[in-house]
């Protein structure tokens, strides 16, 4: 492909794909990385004060965009399907220290970053409540026979054809969605238990990133009373069930990916499980990728409402990703703006 047609998105190959590893599938994002900066890759970003169709823009110009994903073959393990993960080319990065992210990739320093901390007095002390659902917003359906990857720094599962986010500037399709416990965002001066990240392109222009984050809650005290295994949020139990988080020996090793179909598990995995939280309020604001290259001008649909996980799954993961955890520490807001329940900012 030429270099002129790659120069609007082709390469998110090069944006998205470092998300769609740097949270999307991190191992490969480094390498990328690394090597668009050696092939002269070089992102220029334009926010403005409108919904995704003018905000974070990436314009991408590429000398050289030749072997810039590397893979390795399958192997098998532990009896599951599997395949290794990519190799690390790139500068390595740690949640053990994340205040060090900038000194490779600079961007990690700027002032647009995430994750943020969002408080309910947002409602009433911006003054820019909407009356906008996320619910009316998105459709996605049921898939089974899906696969979930270890990169090294979270779980996550690839969603092509999952569905879509649709704004006012257009269609944005799901790719995919992956866990950090706990959570990134913080509620109210807390950590919820866990935060799931649903990574949406836009269609037209993969330069457009779109991020709904899920609180994730195992106390009844934050759903509302409700048991995570009661019935009222039985849907939701059996979503995390259905990927695995019921056991630990089906959640992926690192750089491991198990197909699911080989688990046992025949049900599909719906993520309008969370209708209830789709159809509640949310916080919407302009910030970044929450791991290197953190790259700004992402737009951000926190919903508050959480949906119900059990202690032994949030266990279950962290068996998996012990102490440092997986969660980058709040970020500045630098005076950019929270709104809620509108899309646009």
């Amino acid at each position: 492909m030429s270099v002129a047609l790659c120069k609007k998105g082709c390469l998110l190959a090069a944006t998205l794909h470092i998300y769609q590893a740097a949270a999307l599938s991190q191992p490969s994002a480094v390498s990328l990385a690394h090597k668009m900066k050696s092939h002269g890759v070089h992102m220029r970003r334009h926010l403005d004060s409108s919904a995704p169709a003018d905000d974070g823009r990436l314009a991408l110009e590429v000398k050289s965009s030749a072997e810039l994903i590397s893979k390795a073959g399958p192997a098998r393990h532990h009896g599951h399907a599997r395949h290794h993960g990519q190799h690390r080319h790139g500068p390595s990065w740690s949640y053990g220290t994340p205040d060090d992210w900038a000194n490779d990739y600079t961007v990690c320093a700027g002032s647009g970053q995430s994750p943020i901390e969002l408080q309910d007095s947002n409602r009433t002390v911006l003054g820019v409540l909407g009356t906008d659902r996320l619910i009316d917003r998105v459709s996605y359906i049921p898939l089974r026979n899906l696969k979930i990857k270890n990169n090294g720094h979270n779980e996550q599962v690839d969603v092509p054809t999952m569905g879509t986010f649709n704004l006012p500037d257009g269609r944005y399709d799901l790719k995919q969605f992956h866990f950090h416990f706990p959570s990134e965002h913080m509620i109210n001066g807390r950590n919820a238990a866990g935060e799931i990240h649903m990574v949406h392109q836009k269609s037209t222009d993969p330069s457009k990133i779109a991020v709904i984050g899920l609180f994730l809650e195992s106390d009844p005290n934050f759903l509302g009373g409700d048991l995570p295994e009661g019935q009222a949020r039985k849907s939701e139990i059996d979503f995390m069930n259905n990927l695995g988080f019921g056991d630990v020996t089906t959640l992926p090793e690192e750089e491991d990916e198990v197909d699911l179909a080989n688990t046992g598990s025949a049900s599909s995995v719906d993520i309008m499980a969370f209708r209830n939280e789709f159809a509640g309020d949310y916080f919407h604001y302009i910030g970044s990728f929450t791991t290197p290259p953190c790259t700004e001008g992402v737009h951000w649909y926190v919903m508050k409402r959480p949906a119900a996980v059990t202690q032994a799954m949030v266990d279950n993961f962290k068996a998996r990703f012990p102490a440092p955890a997986n969660n980058r520490p709040v970020q500045d807001l630098n005076g950019r703006k929270i709104v809620v329940d509108k899309t646009s900012v």
